[in-house]
């Protein structure tokens, strides 16, 4: 089955910058670059310390390379004394350590951080006189305590000195300290607000909140920061090693230039902070042989005809502009494809013609400075009036429009190509061909964190439309940045619009243990759609709703009719819900998670907009609605959904007989349809979703007795897509345990992916059960199987990465369905 296209509620998302600027009460206006093929780093000698067994690191980190040894803020004594390191081992896990000691702490991580696309915060808070061991050294990773240690989980001696904060011994950042003094494993990367406190072992909370949901930085400059404490706010490019803490502890500063001062940030406002910009490396495959550096916004590749796909989608609403700058060509006729791609189409195309951009029906919509041509799903324009750009080096300037569908280019900023057609709706990411030519092709591109393209020129000193970012060229008029402020959020779940409605108040994932006989759990809001399973047994998937009321359930695995068991369900409270003693929810000791959705408190409303009444509860967001409604038997019959938006999958079950259940997703549209308790390919049939897809107000429905039996009951699940909280959508396998990356627009917390083109299950996910990358449990939602700890997918900051070769990766087409734990733009890496 080809690429699925999906709508997104466009309309309805709210610009960041609408809100944005008064949710972050604190604001983090600059980062540094930090580069590990230069040694980059800074360093100072520590003084005499307020007390050598209590000290605390606080940074903001966003990485650039993974997979190497990679240590960002760290200490080491001269030649046979000890060191320290904190940051990334080539496992990408995080690693702490200092040696000599006895013992010395040495703390590894069982979770991998290979999320390149957003920031995160890191706390380490030591005080070696603590009675208990693990309360010497705590490390916090965006606002929570870590303690899941894996090979090494060995914390500080009692009483034992810091190295890191002792006198005469060097501190660094940007880089670890081998026992000599000098830089050692040196990060790749962007560093924002380093703070070290000498003497104090901090408290989370003094470096950060959390604020709707989203973890948020406070301003440090309050705290006690001791003799050796300091403050690098990264603020005067001339001065990066500047101290802020009013000590005066200056860094020198090694292979860090003035350009590396950046605009990326973890926050943003409503004016002129952008927030965390675009950056080009990261999740997708590298098929084509290309390294990146300079943070991930330098590409270099020396084999002929590639192509890569950034990690990073262009929202479906709005106008865009990013630049790139051409340092070389791989020979006189090679030809460098600037523009975006489909990447279900692309992923397999990345070492064609010009690395897939000139390959008929890749997904490609790009220009080529050769020709001054544009290359629409790889077939060739007529050459654009505004010429050729043969010599580098060279700057180019692409603007795609997501509201009118169209892309240009320029060489200076001034004169622009004619408009290009590119796909109305779907993902499109930022894309690079190269090829034609036989010598290393390279360039710096530039989303508007440094318009000096890593030093190459001078800053142009050009914001886009919004008052963002800083380009090369001037930006074209109603343009702007692809970063953080202008990525749209739909206001009813933006954090910054609503105290009550943000995704974690419609959505979230609990655990409990059984206690056998009445149990509580507490998800933060009142559930009216809750989904259960055991975790460790057969027992079915159970599913209430409130319009159907308590003790009354249907499961996904089965069949069934509609079962009322008394000691199921027992109420849904204003925080949770209560489970009775009814085994296959409350087994003494037994593990269990719990998915829990808000429609609308239990409110229901009457909805006679179709042929077939339904009773309705929609959530504040206006894309998830729970329908009840009896049938009539006869085709094409329109119902009521209770959306605001034409819904993108629809779960439907017959509650009076032994059906099985019926599903809709626009991908496949309303010809076909899959069957959630089994795991049938997809087939088609009109007796099933009638002859028109669903509109804002209306579903249609066949005359299958799966969905319309004439005065049988029936229960059905609506969900839109929703910017930042629900994504219904689709991606191709690549069958490759370097899986396909699939952009969400938020960090999900919950995912459920089948294949539409073969038998294969219905995988889910969520961000709770383990917790980690890449430990992501799952569970099958058409059989009773017991959970399974295979590792499968990586949950990240915009969408989630494959992680087997298997399903749910197989080279087919697979349908999925996402909520967000929060939305993109204030999403932590993880």
């Amino acid at each position: 089955m080809g690429v699925f296209q999906n709508n997104l509620m466009g309309a309805a998302a709210a610009a960041a910058s609408a809100g944005g600027g008064d949710f972050y009460s604190y604001q983090i206006a600059n980062s540094c670059r930090f580069i590990s093929s230069d040694s980059a780093h800074m360093y100072r000698t520590q003084g005499t310390p307020t007390n050598v067994d209590k000290c605390t690191i606080s940074a903001w980190v966003k990485r650039s390379t993974l997979t190497s040894a990679s240590y960002m803020f760290t200490g080491s004594g001269k030649s046979g004394g000890t060191y320290t390191f904190a940051g990334f081992n080539t496992a990408n896990e995080f690693y702490y350590m200092q040696d000599p000691g006895t013992p010395a702490p040495r703390l590894e991580s069982n979770a991998l951080f290979r999320d390149p696309s957003a920031w995160m915060h890191i706390v380490i808070a030591q005080d070696s006189s603590q009675g208990t061991a693990a309360d010497r050294n705590k490390i916090y990773i965006n606002g929570v305590q870590y303690t899941d240690w894996g090979d090494y989980s060995t914390y500080s001696a009692e009483n034992a000195d810091f190295a890191i904060n002792t006198s005469g011994d060097k501190i660094f950042v940007g880089s670890g300290g081998a026992s000599d003094g000098n830089v050692y494993f040196p990060f790749d990367g962007y560093i924002a607000e380093y703070v070290f406190i000498d003497g104090t072992q901090n408290d989370i909370s003094d470096f950060g909140e959390t604020k709707n949901g989203v973890w948020i930085p406070k301003d440090p400059s309050g705290l006690t920061f001791g003799n050796n404490g300091c403050y690098l706010k990264f603020e005067s490019s001339s001065d990066l090693g500047n101290d802020s803490s009013g000590n005066n502890n200056d860094f020198t500063v090694s292979s860090v230039s003035a350009h590396d001062q950046m605009l990326d940030s973890p926050t943003f406002n409503s004016s002129s902070n952008g927030g965390n910009f675009c950056t080009i490396g990261g999740l997708e495959e590298n098929t084509g042989g290309f390294t990146f550096s300079e943070g991930n916004l330098k590409y270099a590749v020396s084999t002929n005809q590639r192509g890569f796909i950034f990690s990073q989608g262009v929202p479906e609403t709005g106008k865009y502009y990013w630049e790139v700058r051409a340092t070389a060509f791989g020979g006189s006729e090679d030809q460098v494809n600037i523009g975006v791609c489909q990447p279900d189409k692309m992923r397999d195309n990345l070492t064609g013609s010009r690395g897939g951009s000139q390959v008929s029906g890749a997904g490609g919509y790009t220009f080529e400075q050769y020709g001054g041509r544009a290359y629409l799903d790889g077939t060739v324009q007529t050459a654009d009036s505004i010429g050729t750009a043969r010599s580098a080096p060279q700057t180019f300037g692409f603007a795609i429009d997501r509201d009118n569908n169209t892309f240009k280019w320029t060489y200076d900023g001034s004169s622009y190509s004619s408009t290009y057609a590119i796909p109305s709706s779907g993902v499109l990411a930022p894309f690079l061909g190269s090829g034609g030519g036989s010598s290393t092709a390279s360039g710096v591109f530039n989303f508007g964190a440094d318009s000096t393209f890593a030093g190459l020129v001078t800053a142009g000193g050009n914001a886009d439309g919004n008052g963002y970012g800083d380009f090369s060229l001037a930006v074209p008029s109603g343009y702007v940045a692809l970063c953080a402020a202008n990525l749209p959020t739909t206001a009813e779940v933006d954090p910054a619009e609503t105290d009550d409605d943000y995704p974690q108040k419609l959505f979230n994932t609990v655990l409990y243990t059984g206690d056998g006989d009445e149990v509580s759990p507490t998800v933060g809001f009142q559930p009216d759609f809750v989904w259960l399973k055991d975790r460790g047994t057969t027992y079915n998937h159970m599913w209430f709703d409130s319009i159907r009321g308590v003790t009354k359930l249907v499961c996904s695995d089965r069949n069934n009719v509609e079962y009322t068991i008394a000691e199921t369900l027992q109420s849904f409270d204003s925080t949770g819900f209560t489970y009775g003693s009814e085994a296959s929810g409350n087994t003494n000791t037994n593990t269990y998670v719990s998915w829990n959705w808000r429609a609308n408190a239990g409110t229901t409303a009457a909805n006679s907009t179709g042929d077939i009444a339904t009773v309705t509860q929609a959530d504040p967001s206006g894309c998830f609605s729970i329908v009840t409604y009896t049938g009539d038997g006869t085709a094409d019959q329109t119902l009521g959904h209770g959306l605001s938006v034409a819904p993108d999958m629809i779960l439907v079950k017959n509650r009076d007989q032994a059906d099985s259940w019926a599903v809709y997703h626009s991908g496949m549209g309303n010809a076909a349809h899959l069957i959630l308790d089994t795991t049938a390919a997809y087939t088609t049939s009109s007796a099933y979703w009638g002859s028109t897809d669903p509109t804002s107000t209306v579903w249609t429905t066949g005359n299958d007795g799966k969905l319309n039996s004439n005065t049988e009951k029936y229960v059905a699940y609506c969900f839109a897509n929703c910017e930042g909280y629900i994504k219904a959508g689709s991606y191709e396998g690549n069958g490759n345990a370097d899986g396909s990356f699939i952009y969400t627009g938020f960090r999900p917390a919950w995912i459920m992916t089948k294949s539409v083109d073969s038998t294969s299950d219905w995988y889910v996910f969520d961000n709770k059960r383990e917790g980690y990358n890449v430990d992501n449990d799952e569970l099958q939602a058409n059989n009773t199987d017991a959970e399974t700890t295979t590792d499968m997918i990586d949950i990240l900051s915009n969408g989630f990465k494959l992680r087997i070769a298997t399903d749910p990766n197989v080279a087919e087409t697979y349908i999925y369905l996402a909520f967000a734990h929060n939305p993109f733009q204030y999403a932590t890496a993880r």
